[in-house]
């Protein structure tokens, strides 16, 4: 009995006095959401860990648009380029809400540090310029950081 009220064969966490249940936490830790944006404090990492892979798939598919491409190849290029406007959003506004719930493993840079890093790469890479290639590879390697921070 953990003196919450209920017996323990109907307690989900018969040694969390605080829950009766596991939540979205689990027993022991609480499912605050601090900052009110629907999810948990707990799932705040594997939550940018989601994003970060997403932004590194639609950085992956980005490819620079060639003179002579047709009406079709046009139109696939401005969903690639708005999907990874998108993602890119995605975890600069998830960093900017949830940042410091993240939890990061062997890393010295900060959340907020991958964040202005990723924008600056990925925005160079939208320029679709003629250093379009390295951009991009600096924005995956970036993006690559940033998940192997979170681990």
């Amino acid at each position: 009995s953990d003196g919450d009220g209920t017996v323990d064969p109907a307690d989900g966490c018969f040694a969390d006095p605080h829950k009766i249940a596991p939540g979205a936490c689990g027993c022991g830790i609480a499912d605050t959401d601090s900052n009110s944006n629907g999810i948990a404090d707990c799932l705040a990492t594997p939550e940018l860990k989601s994003r970060a892979e997403a932004l590194k798939a639609a950085l992956t598919s980005f490819k620079l648009l060639r003179s002579g491409a047709s009406k079709s190849q046009i139109a696939a290029h401005k969903q690639a380029r708005t999907k990874l406007k998108q993602a890119l959003a995605a975890v600069t506004s998830f960093i900017k809400s949830s940042g410091v719930n993240v939890v990061f493993v062997n890393t010295t840079v900060t959340v907020q540090q991958h964040n202005t890093r990723i924008k600056q790469a990925v925005n160079a890479t939208l320029k679709e310029d003629g250093s379009f290639g390295p951009n991009k590879r600096a924005a995956v390697s970036k993006v690559k950081a940033l998940i192997a921070a979170i681990g």
